[in-house]
């Protein structure tokens, strides 16, 4: 419905306020929709992917030394050495440390900017597969029908640690004050320190290959399927469907979403706002995509065995964060736009999505009363119209 701004001092007190921010340029989709390839510095078989401190860092399995870091959100890549040979698997960032595990005995290796590598040793000789951090904490996970696990706080000293039966451990992520690891089957595990493990069981029995953590759920996905598995609490899970069956390698969360690629020579690629209802995307070329990470902003992923990478920028711009409260929110007034419909339901809780509005290339944002924004609120004015966009919540204008 148009909306015309209430005389100064009518419509009352707000119930709570929020910055109304205008952007020059096109309009973001949602995370995961829009992708870029990029070129990686070698066709490695790269396997595990993490941000940091600005940086995007990759690690390659082989055996090879291979290693890669991108500083501007992952359009360009340098090509960067590990200190031994070996099957890296996985990498992860804490404590302002990158951890990297291999699948070659005891191997592992930390460093601090991701350029740099510092070999370090593993507890004890296992297939490891996977690591994360979490609470302070690193912890890794082996592959290889094992009881095998570790955990540090520095990534340098490790201890070794049991998980609750023997499996092939894929993935294990952290969220919600607990770790969750999954293997194939029905088989899982969480616990609240790294050290401790509860045996779980999950929804399906499928081949599970990753999982994360995001906006109070975890979320795992396998390879071979259309299904994938949520839990709010990494107890109780729920089967959930993808678009379509794929080998599904990785998933990430971030900005808001969760976002799944696949491999097998495949452009396959989906995103979901809550891990239950998931919308399928397009990579921008046929590739076995394995590793998949977010950070500042942008969502990677990188092929296996080609010198390839692809970005996906986030839903919102960085710094922004959500409302405070459902719906009612400081009206605003643009003056010298066009009229234009915001396309969007009513704004709620923890909603950082965009909302797509037509203005001039020099916008000014005058605070008014109170209003919510409705589906079909149009902003009135003048003026020849270029694409920009809108975000309501707590930025500074």
């Amino acid at each position: 419905m148009p909306y015309t701004p209430p005389a100064a001092g009518a419509g009352g007190a707000a119930e709570s306020t929020a910055s109304v921010s205008l952007f020059r340029g096109p309009v973001p989709a949602e995370g995961g929709t829009v992708w870029t390839q990029r070129t990686a510095p070698s066709a490695s078989a790269w396997m595990g992917a993490a941000y940091g401190n600005g940086v995007f860092v990759a690690v390659a399995t082989g055996p090879t030394t291979a290693a890669a870091s991108s500083a501007d959100g992952g359009v360009t890549w340098t090509a960067r050495t590990m200190p031994s040979s070996a099957n890296w698997q996985s990498v992860t960032f804490g404590n302002g440390v990158f951890v990297a595990v291999a699948s070659t005995g005891t191997t592992a290796a930390s460093s601090t900017d991701g350029v740099t590598w510092t070999a370090r040793t593993m507890p004890t000789s296992a297939a490891w597969r996977a690591v994360t951090f979490g609470n302070g904490v690193f912890v890794a996970v082996a592959s290889g029908s094992t009881t095998a696990a570790a955990s540090s706080t520095d990534g340098i000293t490790w201890t070794a640690r049991t998980m609750p039966t023997s499996a092939s451990w894929t993935s294990v992520a952290y969220g919600g004050g607990l770790f969750v690891a999954v293997a194939s089957t029905t088989t899982a595990a969480s616990s609240p320190d790294g050290v401790t493990w509860t045996a779980r069981t999950l929804s399906t029995s499928q081949s599970w290959s990753s999982i994360t953590y995001g906006d109070g759920m975890f979320v795992a996905v396998a390879t071979g399927t259309s299904s994938a598995t949520s839990s709010p609490d990494g107890i109780a899970w729920t089967t959930r469907s993808l678009p379509s069956s794929q080998t599904w390698n990785g998933v990430a969360w971030g900005d808001g979403m969760f976002v799944v690629v696949a491999g097998n020579a495949s452009t396959a690629a989906a995103s979901s706002p809550d891990g239950i209802t998931w919308t399928a995307r397009t990579l921008p070329s046929a590739r076995w995509w394995r590793p998949i990470t977010y950070g500042g902003g942008t969502f990677v992923t990188l092929a296996e065995a080609d010198a390839l990478a692809a970005t996906s920028p986030g839903t919102a711009p960085l710094g922004m964060t959500p409302l405070a409260t459902d719906a009612v929110i400081t009206s605003f007034v643009i003056t010298n736009a066009t009229s234009s419909t915001i396309i969007t339901p009513a704004i709620k809780v923890d909603d950082v999505r965009l909302y797509t509005v037509n203005v001039p290339t020099k916008t000014t944002v005058t605070v008014a009363a109170t209003h919510v924004l409705e589906a079909g609120d149009v902003i009135t004015g003048s003026a020849s119209a270029e694409g920009l966009y809108l975000h309501v919540g707590g930025v500074e204008l």
